[in-house]
């Protein structure tokens, strides 16, 4: 398909199509197009959290920084959880290391807020990140310990998830069965394996 072709359609198809941050790389030949490029929807994200991402996105922390203490927050609501909100919400939809970056220049965190940001290295498979932040942790609960050991057995690192779960504080039958279902799926029966 000649580039002019191609370039009309695409200009069509995204007048049509919901906001979306686009990164597009094209080769172009002599009269060969062909893009590759990947999307992603922010459908879903207000007009404040998709400057914020932009912001992250790019680097520009201090305005980042400063659409957080302007954005607004429901009624009865601190902004510690408007924000792990928005942490889980970038970090639900892979964008792992803009949520890191949003986590780094919060104000102000709590448990559930390390537990969002350990949650989602877990989820995306970056144990060694979860484990330095899972080291960080100023306190930890059951769910952190639990979604370090999840991580931990869901990537076959058998031994630490056992020495972790002997290690935890507290234990919950969700701990219990994490084990278990871990062990399981490693091909290790028993404990004494």
């Amino acid at each position: 398909m000649p580039a002019i072709h191609y370039a009309r359609n695409l200009a069509i198809s995204l007048s049509k199509t919901p906001i979306k941050l686009i990164h597009r790389t094209f080769c172009v030949s002599q009269y060969d197009f062909q893009p590759g490029f990947s999307t992603f929807q922010l459908s879903n994200f207000s007009n404040n959290e998709s400057q914020l991402l932009g912001c992250l996105v790019n680097g520009n922390l201090q305005h980042a920084r400063q659409l957080l203490d302007e954005m607004p927050h429901r009624r009865n609501q601190s902004s510690v959880v408007t924000w792990t909100s928005l942490l889980t919400k970038f970090s639900k939809r892979g964008l792992l290391d803009e949520a890191r970056t949003l986590f780094d220049i919060m104000p102000e965190r709590n448990v559930v807020t390390w537990n969002a940001m350990l949650s989602g290295y877990v989820q995306s498979g970056r144990i060694s990140e979860a484990c330095k932040l899972f080291e960080a942790m100023p306190v930890k609960n059951v769910v952190s310990w639990t979604s370090m050991l999840c991580g931990l057995m869901s990537s076959g690192m058998v031994e630490k998830g056992k020495a972790l779960f002997e290690a935890m504080p507290e234990r919950n039958v969700v701990s219990w069965n994490s084990m278990i279902v871990g062990l399981v799926k490693n091909g290790i029966w028993r404990g004494g394996d």
